[in-house]
């Protein structure tokens, strides 16, 4: 019965891939994946051809193998970002094992083989070589993979990450997560303005100065920032975000985060003198007429993110899905006892599907929503003169790669983004 569900499955798909085209003319695809090639040699370092190449890693539900040339060297198809283990092996020679290569997206990295006779050992395993690099490259950027985006210590937020990055400057300061749910205008190098942003290869711009990348910041395997040099889908010079999502595995995999602040859990560390309306401290330094306050804006916040990813039947299909909500209060400089609200709420999910070890599907969507209220008051601003910003976003896409032979591949994407803001009168 399974067999026939699949079957069924199958037949379903194939007929939304030949209907996808037409469902999304303006879609274009883009490339998120890196590639592995290398040359097998033997002891002397003559040219091994003939020998079987295998590539494994929990971003792959099957296997992908290819065979080395005439010239030894060897090309495995475009692979997703993860850590993964090459093998080689040929007949009457002990086969080598490769672990712990960690491809990024994009990048094309090259890893050789020496191939010793069979003797004693059967198999050679490198777990530590020497450093894989990236051969091809000329782009000028930074990559962040999902464990560096969850180690550094900035707020949950896409622009914070992007202030770590050499050659990036951001027009604000985060503090704390006091720019989440705000765009932060960047120059790149001294240039300003996004060349593009990709979510999973589709383009989310919404202009030259603004997109849709108010993401899941949980559910991100790669986040990477480009400045020059990059792919040809950026038109000129300015900052290019490529966003790559987490997908499912063999096995059950899940996480659980919530932060929460306020007032009680932070403190002010302006002395009293300067605090006071025309104080003076010990150094001489004198606080302006309303004295020095509470520079920091955010009164309270949550941030709540969950996600499950694991196997629909293993070795076959896999999902994952994540959900997260971010909500702000923070108050406003010069209007004592005013607080506005900044909220997020994301959905995100994804199923990889294969055929075989040659024909794989990727389903995707994400949505997002977004509250801004009272956007545009301040000191100056009136709160009759502010606006309510009611924002959502709507991303997904199917893709079909196939590899056809050695030398060559086939990648059908089709993709949707719909991104809507309505402005409303604020509410008493």
């Amino acid at each position: 019965m399974s067999r026939r569900i699949l079957g069924y499955f199958e037949l379903c798909v194939w007929v939304c891939l030949l209907l996808a085209p037409g469902l999304a003319p303006g879609a274009a695809a883009q490339e998120l994946r890196g590639q592995i090639v290398g040359v097998v040699t033997d002891s002397t370092g003559g040219a091994l051809p003939g020998v079987t190449v295998t590539v494994t890693g929990q971003a792959l539900i099957q296997p992908q193998t290819t065979v080395t040339g005439s010239d030894g060297g060897y090309r495995l198809p475009p692979l997703p970002p993860g850590d993964y283990s090459v093998v080689f092996e040929l007949s009457q020679f002990q086969t080598e094992r490769r672990e712990g290569i960690q491809l990024t997206l994009r990048a094309v990295l090259k890893v050789n083989a020496s191939l010793a006779p069979a003797g004693v050992s059967a198999e050679v395993n490198v777990v530590a070589g020497a450093p894989v690099v990236d051969v091809k490259s000329t782009a000028m950027g930074t990559s962040f993979s999902k464990e560096l985006l969850t180690s550094i210590p900035t707020a949950r937020d896409l622009w914070s990450a992007m202030a770590l990055a050499p050659g990036f400057s951001m027009s604000g300061v985060d503090v704390g997560g006091s720019h989440i749910g705000s765009q932060t205008r960047t120059q790149s190098y001294g240039v300003n303005g996004y060349t593009r942003t990709l979510i999973e290869g589709i383009i989310s711009n919404n202009s030259r100065t603004s997109n849709s990348a108010y993401l899941d910041y949980g559910s991100l395997q790669e986040y990477e920032l480009g400045a020059s040099g990059s792919m040809g889908e950026a038109a000129g010079p300015g900052s290019l975000l490529n966003f790559a999502v987490k997908s499912g595995a063999d096995s059950f995999h899940g996480s659980a985060l919530a932060y929460y602040q306020n007032d009680s859990l932070r403190t002010l560390n302006v002395p009293d003198a300067l605090a006071t309306p025309g104080g003076k401290d010990e150094d001489g330094f004198v606080a302006p007429p309303g004295g020095i306050g509470d520079s920091n804006s955010i009164a309270s916040m949550y941030d709540l993110n969950g996600d499950l990813g694991g196997p629909i039947v293993r070795g076959k299909a896999r999902f994952y899905v994540s959900l997260r909500d971010n909500d702000i209060f923070s108050t406003v400089a010069g209007l004592p006892g005013v607080k506005i609200e900044s909220r997020l709420s994301n959905a995100t999910a994804k199923v990889n599907y294969s055929f075989n070890a040659r024909n794989s599907l990727v389903g995707f969507y994400t949505w997002r929503y977004k509250l801004d209220s009272d956007r545009g008051i301040s000191a100056a601003v009136p709160r009759e003169s502010a606006r309510n910003q009611d924002g959502r976003m709507h991303l997904a896409k199917l893709e079909w790669t196939s590899i056809l032979t050695n030398r060559l591949f086939l990648d059908l994407q089709a993709g949707w983004h719909k991104a809507t803001n309505f402005y409303t009168p604020p509410v008493d």
